[in-house]
């Protein structure tokens, strides 16, 4: 019977010390759990910074593709103008050769008639 109270003395101090290490065990796991809560909520905003940033990039993104496409607009319009301006000049060139002409003409009648008359 004494043999037996200490066996249940000692087995009790065994499951005290058990006892001790498991509640330790359970305070830093939930000190690791708390530390990973944490962590998870920071990525979470992390993340979410992320996606804002990554959607005004986009926005930028589109918008500056709009305004590639409007460029390109204009720079075909001004091309297609050149060409009418070219075409035009190329014309008025061909009228000022003519009227050139004509005028060249109307002096040699000029001269003509003078010297006929003299």
């Amino acid at each position: 019977t004494k043999q037996t109270s200490i066996s249940i003395t000692n087995e009790m101090v065994s499951l005290k010390k058990q006892l001790i290490s498991l509640s330790e065990e359970k305070e830093d796991l939930e000190n690791e759990n708390r530390s990973l809560k944490f962590a998870h909520q920071e990525a979470k905003a992390h993340i979410q910074e992320l996606k804002t940033t990554a959607m005004k990039y986009q926005r930028e993104s589109k918008q500056s593709l709009e305004m590639v496409h409007q460029l390109q607009r204009e720079l075909e319009n001004l091309e297609s103008l050149q060409m009418k301006t070219e075409e035009c000049l190329k014309n008025k060139n061909e009228e000022y050769m003519i009227v050139m002409k004509e005028m060249d003409q109307i002096k040699l009648e000029i001269r003509s008639a003078v010297s006929s008359k003299s």
